[in-house]
């Protein structure tokens, strides 16, 4: 099972953190380049939304996990993802629209 905890830098700097940060976790931030809004998922798990230019911080156990990004009529980002204890990794995300 997955434990996440999540933090969200809004811009201007604003932190809204969800849970204390352990210094053995993992954490992954994504930006979303387009479209504006768009789900996120940490092994099949809804981790939360991302919004226009935000980044978006998730920290979660360290392993290896599969991160999805995903929006109605845009094909899936899907990405396996190798994290150990304090690692940061950031993915910059572009969704394609799905042509029908």
């Amino acid at each position: 099972m997955t434990k996440i905890i999540y933090r969200l830098e809004a811009r201007g700097g604003a932190k809204l953190s969800r849970c204390a940060e352990s210094r053995n976790d993992a954490l992954i931030i994504i930006k979303l380049k387009s479209p504006y809004y768009a789900k996120a998922f940490l092994d099949e798990k809804y981790i939360g939304s991302i919004y226009g230019s935000e980044e978006k911080s998730f920290r979660t156990e360290p392993g290896t996990h599969v991160l999805k990004i995903t929006r109605s009529g845009y094909k899936d980002w899907e990405r396996t993802v190798s994290l150990w204890a304090g690692a940061e990794k950031k993915y910059t995300v572009e969704l394609k629209e799905e042509i029908i």
